[in-house]
């Protein structure tokens, strides 16, 4: 929702709000220690509803995940990502140690909403000062789909003109900003509308070490949500022939040593209200205390030196520079038999396809790898393909997902 639309309000939702103001005229404005003592009572001792959005696909991975933070109860599968329930900082632990989650989202209202009067009732009566506290900007991000409200910019104009009905009488005057770090997710589904604000800010692959990437790079969640489906902490060796920027060993290396995934970076929560500054250290300081060595050997190839340039300080900036081994050379003349040397072996690649290629040059170059591996038995493979046919060898599982807007398989298999 953008400043100008906010501003134009419609006359009936003025008068709302003016109505909304005069009946509760004569509270209290709203001081840091009520603020608190509210909190407190509603937010702190509370078990709140989150959503952990991730890739299509791969929601069973990312529920497992869920399933290992701290005190979460009901976790579930949607469409999507996964639902769960916990105490507030279940988004402390849920963003810090996700290594799959697009981004974690606090659940803070859910209700009914066939009309604009409506929407604007049912919403004005959230505890916005809870939600926003003393913060100065905000901004709504709006979805719809089977409702009768649809029009976007009008649904983010009406949310906010309930939250300022109900915090101009505690002295509280917050903007629409583009920039706003506070993200209110207003998503209407059949005509119930439910808003959540989103914990993560920055989608949750910018994990603060890469910052030199290659052509059409892999997101990091999306290269975790691949190493944990093929089990990649139960291989002595992993490979990598075509690395590019690295991604994939770059995950694999942090999650064998137990890297925190959202260590190196900060999030939304930070500016909330309700951050607890000391409760965050010290579930940030524990994690990282029991990030440990690790004994798996890590290899990455690439035909372009320059782009093993880039891997190698992504791989500084993650801390495992010790951990990857990067070497020019040829995907398609690997010594692989010579590389493997009997290990348990896995072999993970995102080769060149599409725009990068062209479909006449890129079935070639799988069709030449399936030769090349053909050629060295005992190998677990991951490769992503755009059409699972390209690849000549036979695989035990596909799974089928977007990857930068293109559709493409995870093909697995033995050679």
């Amino acid at each position: 929702m953008s400043a100008a639309d906010t501003r134009h309000h419609s006359g009936n939702l003025e008068g709302l709000a003016s109505t909304a103001q005069n009946r509760v005229e004569g509270v209290d404005v709203l001081t840091p220690r009520a603020l608190e003592r509210r909190l407190k009572r509603y937010v702190y001792r509370a078990t709140h509803d989150f959503l952990a959005v991730g890739a299509p696909g791969f929601e069973a991975v990312l529920l497992g995940e869920v399933r290992e933070l701290p005190n979460v109860t009901e976790a579930k599968v949607v469409r999507g990502g996964v639902e769960f329930r916990g105490p507030l900082e279940t988004i402390y632990h849920a963003n810090l140690r996700l290594s799959t989650a697009h981004r974690v989202l606090w659940r803070v209202a859910e209700f009914l909403a066939q009309s604009y009067p409506m929407l604007f009732n049912k919403a004005q009566k959230v505890a916005w000062e809870r939600v926003l506290g003393f913060t100065e900007t905000v901004r709504f991000s709006v979805s719809s789909r089977g409702s009768r409200l649809h029009h976007q910019p009008k649904i983010a104009q009406t949310i906010f003109s309930a939250a300022v009905a109900a915090l101009s009488p505690l002295g509280l005057h917050p903007r629409v900003s583009d920039d706003a770090v506070l993200n209110v997710h207003v998503r209407l589904f059949q005509d119930r509308c439910t808003l959540s604000l989103d914990t993560s800010g920055e989608h949750l692959h910018r994990r603060g070490y890469r910052t030199h990437v290659g052509d059409a790079p892999l997101r990091e969640t999306l290269a975790a949500a691949i190493l944990k489906t093929v089990g990649y902490k139960t291989f002595d060796l992993i490979v990598d022939p075509m690395c590019g920027s690295g991604t994939f060993l770059l995950e694999a290396a942090r999650g064998l040593r137990g890297v925190p995934p959202g260590a190196q970076r900060s999030f939304a929560f930070e500016q909330f209200p309700s951050f607890q500054e000391a409760v965050w250290n010290r579930l940030k300081w524990g994690a990282e205390a029991r990030i440990h060595a690790a004994n798996t050997t890590l290899l990455g190839f690439d035909l372009d030196p320059h782009t093993l340039t880039a891997a190698r300080r992504n791989a500084e900036r993650a801390g495992v520079a010790d951990a990857v081994r990067f070497d020019t050379a040829d995907a398609l003349t690997l010594p692989y038999t010579s590389i493997r040397a009997g290990r348990n072996a896995l072999l993970v690649c995102n080769p060149p396809y599409g725009r990068r290629l062209g479909d006449v040059n890129a079935h070639r170059l799988y069709a030449e790898l399936s030769a090349a591996l053909r050629s060295s038995p005992g190998w677990t493979f991951a490769i992503l393909a755009p059409e699972p046919a390209w690849l000549e060898l036979p695989t035990s599982a596909r799974l089928e997902f977007q990857n930068g807007g293109l559709r493409v398989a995870l093909l697995l298999g033995q050679t």
